[in-house]
């Protein structure tokens, strides 16, 4: 049974960890790589339909700016803002449209249940900027949307059981009105290598800081995630839909790793201050159904990633701590797949 603030506790020492440990940076050459990714959360994997539900989405990141015939102010156009001046970096542009999709735990009932949470569906597109080095990853990421029954969570839901054969959901009646919704993103990512030199076998551990805002969601996140197998990709580990497709370490595009496979397996954990949800306060301006949530929640991930040439699928099981007074159980728990293509 996982314990909420024996996850933080974790999260936070290995972020300290991660703090005092070097770093070895290389000139960056352009990566010349675009990537299309799909991913899809969904706790049917976990066999429940509870909380978190389902979550689809499909993200396209350029090839490196460096590596396109751009005008030289496009190329620039990072150095606008104050993260992301730094000397030697290259860029990516990404793009992504999606959905989630919450429900209380009881999908049977057709009146509201007021101390579960409400029903909402979040439809969005995403616009993200990426600068990095072989080591060092900043994004900064909008996503745009609109929040109740123009979000068509019921149809996505609902569709997908009847396909199935799975009861449907019945109180859908009951979700959250229509909202337009905004978050910003920042995200850090710092990437150690602990590759032996002329062995394909090695480990990496990526810690990452996150900075949300908007009238969805604002909150604060550290985490870390560690991964060991046979020809890691140097990349900055995007296996959840959370993150803008996989940005590639810009010297080592996958026709120059030493092998056409790669298998590893990997681990993380995340702690996160949640000032605002939409999903669980309610919609902003209008009186909705809503619950109290927890401030503190904390994550532990694990899965395991599988390469040849140019496709990656990678598959992560995930338990998250509490969101809300009144939950039921200590947890719930959810898979995500991702697929990769890269062009």
């Amino acid at each position: 049974m996982v314990k909420q603030y024996a996850i933080l506790r974790v999260a936070g020492f290995l972020c300290a960890l991660f703090s005092v440990m070097g770093y070895a940076e290389n000139a960056a050459l352009p990566n010349e790589q675009s990537s299309l990714t799909l991913y899809v959360e969904n706790d049917l994997l976990s066999r429940t339909d509870k909380y978190y539900t389902s979550g689809v989405q499909l993200t396209y990141l350029t090839k490196d700016l460096e590596a396109m015939k751009l005008p030289p102010w496009l190329q620039e156009v990072g150095g606008l803002i104050p993260m992301f001046r730094h000397e030697g970096y290259t860029n990516n542009i990404g793009l992504s449209v999606g959905q989630q999709i919450f429900t209380p735990e009881n999908t049977q009932a057709t009146s509201l249940i007021r101390n579960d949470r409400p029903y909402a569906g979040w439809l969005f597109g995403g616009l993200s900027l990426h600068h990095k080095n072989t080591v060092n990853l900043h994004v900064l990421e909008l996503r745009a949307g609109i929040v109740g029954p123009d979000a068509m969570g019921e149809a996505a839901q609902n569709g997908v059981h009847e396909l199935r054969n799975l009861a449907t959901a019945k109180g859908w009646k009951n979700q959250l009105h229509n909202e337009p919704g905004a978050v910003l993103t920042y995200e850090y990512r710092r990437r150690a290598d602990a590759t032996l030199p002329h062995s394909l076998f090695g480990a990496d551990i990526i810690p990452a800081v996150r900075v949300s805002g908007g009238n969805v969601l604002t909150e604060g996140a550290v985490g870390i995630n560690l991964r060991a197998g046979f020809n890691l990709p140097r990349d900055f580990h995007g296996n959840r839909m959370r993150t803008t497709g996989f940005a590639m370490s810009p010297e080592d595009g996958y026709e120059r790793l030493r092998s056409p496979w790669s298998a590893y397996v990997f681990g993380g954990a995340e702690s996160r201050y949640v000032a605002h949800n939409i999903f669980l306060d309610g919609n902003t301006w209008r009186t909705s159904h809503s619950v109290k949530r927890e401030p503190f929640v904390g994550e532990v991930q694990g899965g395991f990633g599988l390469m040849y040439k140019r496709v990656r699928l990678t598959f992560t099981h995930v338990i998250r701590t509490r969101e809300f007074q009144g939950q039921r159980g200590d947890h719930h728990s959810f898979g995500a797949v991702s697929l990769g293509f890269w062009f």
